[in-house]
């Protein structure tokens, strides 16, 4: 009898424990099925991971960005269509001392990453703010996830070959282990962050795979700006766009990770926050930096592991046009074919000259701005300016990426083709190294 009253004391106990988790794991990511770890392909683009993500059974391309806590869908188009659960309007703070911005909390979310799912995603869609992550990288962005993914797996990205694994085990077995360097890190809400000594000072680097460059400082008086620099646009927050001042540090380490002639942008003092929860953030690593490494995240256990890949001793280029390229849509292009080979009934190859027409859309790139005191200003270009050609190669031909690295290359200048006002003109535009 005894026995029976603590086998079901037991039984009850045990069940309750297994509803807790349960209900825990519905607040989370959660891999399903068997497997322990689960692989998700990505784009890399302006040093960005971008990945395909399911709400609610609708398609997005969201980054993946730890420097975010939440869930954010930012894109008006994207949010007019996607089925977001119990909506309650709401107000989120920027980064001015009394600028909100109007958004949409929503709850109850179906989110579904390959076999990683939340059942119960909480998400936050933008409605205010201007968000053009699209038209700097080239494709449709439909919003940011961050921590609310990467604080439940240990979490893998391999950017040479463009894939993240995500662990659901506590610990992994690395291969080559000795290549690999761990570092302790700290997650102050819900963000990573890693000390490291530089300019004779400890400074707390915030780890940003949502930032594109290199490497941000916070002036201070430890952070001087040095006396070779440039002005350039930094990016797009909540608060708009972000400018501020770029420059080349000789010298970085992380660890015994040397890394040389390293671009580091300053950013304009009104868009930074140095401190949150009596944390001090002295700046940021971003993409153009982690894409060096196959880099480990480990938000449990507060741990860092990198190893260099191929891209490591790869140069920081910049841009050094002063023109600032956006996407511009999807174009109708009309293309000739010449089919050579054919062959007749009896299966013998013959050669026919036949002119074949068709019509693809294209995408088609714009001039959003440029630089005042750049190349490009003094060469003639204007914001507005529709790029045709790159050096006589039709500018469809190429992806944004690819026309922004040849803006940033070793040639001393570049041949560009316009459209203003429905008329074409050329321009010959230097590439000015300003550092």
């Amino acid at each position: 009898m005894i026995f029976n009253i603590i086998y079901k004391r037991f039984v009850l106990l045990f069940c309750i424990l297994l509803l807790g988790f349960a209900l825990k794991a519905q607040n989370n990511f959660v891999i399903t099925g068997k497997y322990r770890v689960t692989s998700v392909p990505f784009q890399f683009k302006n040093n960005l991971i971008l990945i395909p993500i399911s709400i609610n059974n609708q398609k997005f391309t969201f980054i993946l960005d730890t420097g975010v806590s939440k869930t954010l869908l930012f894109n008006i188009k994207a949010n007019d269509s996607v089925k977001l659960n119990n909506r309650k309007k709401i107000r989120i703070k920027g980064l001015g001392a009394n600028e909100y911005y109007q958004a949409i909390k929503s709850t109850n979310n179906f989110i579904k990453i390959k076999n990683i799912i939340h059942p119960k995603a909480e998400i936050y869609s933008i409605t205010e703010a201007n968000f053009d992550f699209s038209s700097k990288i080239g494709i449709d962005i439909h919003g940011i996830i961050g921590a609310d993914l990467l604080k439940n797996f240990i979490v893998e990205i391999d950017y040479a070959k463009k894939k993240i694994k995500f662990y659901k085990s506590k610990r992994i077995r690395l291969k080559r282990k000795k290549k690999w360097k761990e570092f302790p890190i700290k997650i102050i809400n819900h963000k990573p962050y890693i000390s490291l000594k530089m300019n004779n000072s400890i400074q707390n680097l915030l780890i940003d795979t949502g930032s594109g460059d290199a490497l941000w400082l916070f002036e201070d008086k430890n952070n001087k700006i040095p006396k070779k620099y440039f002005e350039d646009y930094l990016g797009n927050g909540l608060s708009g766009e972000i400018h501020g001042k770029k420059a080349k540090m000789k010298d970085f380490f992380i660890g015994d990770f040397h890394l040389k002639n390293v671009l580091v942008a300053y950013p304009d003092s009104t868009y930074i926050r140095y401190k949150k929860d009596n944390f001090i953030r002295n700046g940021i690593i971003g993409g153009n930096i982690l894409k060096r490494f196959k880099v480990i995240l480990d938000y449990k256990d507060k741990r860092l592991l990198l190893k260099k890949n191929a891209k490591f001793n790869e140069p920081f280029w910049y841009n050094k046009t002063g023109i600032d390229l956006s996407y511009n849509g999807k174009i109708l292009v009309k293309e000739q074919k010449i089919n050579l080979e054919n062959s007749d009934s009896n299966g013998n190859k013959t050669i026919d000259f036949l002119n074949i027409i068709q019509f693809t859309f294209k995408d088609s790139y714009i001039i959003s701005g440029v630089k005042k005191g750049s190349s490009g200003e003094k060469s003639g270009l204007q914001k507005g300016d529709i790029l045709i050609a790159i050096n006589g190669r039709k500018a469809f031909n190429y992806k944004l990426e690819e026309i922004i690295h040849k803006f940033s290359g070793k040639k001393k200048k570049i041949h560009l083709t316009i459209e203003r006002n429905s008329v074409k003109y050329k321009f010959e535009v230097a590439l000015i190294d300003y550092l």
